[in-house]
């Protein structure tokens, strides 16, 4: 991934250059982002303070699979993509604030997790 100075989003194949890159969006005070390829798709999260959007790249087409609003003081460790491109997020709702999205973007479920402070992905399960 590579953002130039105008807050401009690529998925790269190189560090330093957009030629040749697919445009994922502009997108202003991005803290970090995640990356996943699955076969010949990648799975994308961008966080952009408590914004998580969360795209799919196949080839040069982008979909955006939607955007998450966070639980306040985000770090990093709110959100994860596992090895399959699933979205898992710790959410503002207050009722059950752990969120897994499948690889189209579509709620699989939630659940209230008490005191969670982070997530990991891994291959098939968080």
């Amino acid at each position: 991934m590579v953002r130039d100075s105008s807050n401009n989003v690529y998925l790269s194949s190189s560090k330093c250059s957009t030629a040749g890159a697919v445009p994922i969006g502009t997108i202003s005070g991005v803290n970090d982002a995640k990356i996943v390829k699955v076969g010949n798709d990648y799975y994308i999260a961008v966080r952009a303070g408590t914004s998580l959007k969360y795209y799919k790249v196949s080839g040069n087409t982008k979909d955006s699979l939607g955007t998450i609003t966070l639980a306040s003081s985000p770090t990093k460790y709110f959100y994860a993509l596992d090895g399959m491109g699933r979205l898992y997020a710790y959410t503002n709702d207050s009722t059950n604030p752990l969120k897994v999205y499948n690889t189209n973007g579509g709620l699989i479920g939630s659940v209230n997790l008490s005191g969670v402070q982070g997530l990991l992905g891994l291959a098939n399960r968080a």
